[in-house]
């Protein structure tokens, strides 16, 4: 089987769905030296994100309408929402680093409250919403139902399907980083979905 970092297999994933992404994204503390959480990837996805013109790649996280904020937490377990997103003074310094909303704005701490109390907050043109990947769902509280769960089986088949779909573009990819090229390569030596899902195995 082969290893793959979750936290990386995550990162291509929603590369691969149109997002730029940052990697360990750290929320310092703004009174010390102390780090107040680290976030596995998080993302922006702008809504007239088209891929391929002649044939335009279908992806399955969009927002059509909105310029698509996530932050997004891998793990080997079943899905969850890490407990320092819950807490205002984390997501406000979140929301400003990224630039998804100003430290003047007037509605900020009703914004933040909001965020951290369902997981996500929609803006007349911008989406902000936590996201989780991991082994299995999970069922979270009713106040978080609208945040987006991935099984790692159901991002390894989108990223075997995207692979097979569009093999011509994807394959001169010099610059991908290892990961990457790993996830292409595990794809060439396979004869479908199932063995690529069974062959992957997903690691801290």
């Amino acid at each position: 089987m082969v290893p793959i970092n979750n936290e990386k297999l995550l990162y291509w994933y929603l590369r691969l769905n149109g997002f730029y992404t940052f990697s360990n994204f750290i929320v310092h503390n703004e009174y010390g030296e102390d780090v107040q959480t680290e976030i596995d990837v998080a993302g922006v996805r702008l809504p007239e994100r088209k891929e391929n013109l002649r044939r335009p790649m279908q992806d399955e996280i969009e927002n059509p309408s909105k310029i698509f904020f996530v932050i997004a937490d891998a793990t080997i377990g079943d899905c969850k929402i890490n407990d320092p997103w819950k807490k205002n003074n984390v997501i406000k310094s979140v929301l400003t680093s990224l630039g998804v909303v100003g430290d003047s704005h007037k509605d900020l701490d009703v914004i933040v409250a909001d965020i951290c109390n369902n997981g996500f907050y929609s803006f007349p043109e911008r989406y902000f919403s936590f996201l989780c990947a991991g082994k299995n769902k999970n069922n979270l509280p009713d106040n978080y139902n609208k945040v987006p769960q991935y099984t790692w089986e159901e991002i390894l088949r989108f990223i075997y399907n995207r692979f097979l779909n569009y093999s011509r573009e994807k394959a001169n990819h010099v610059q991908w980083d290892d990961t990457g090229k790993l996830l292409w390569n595990e794809f060439k030596k396979v004869p479908n979905e199932i063995e690529y899902i069974k062959n992957t195995f997903i690691i801290t």
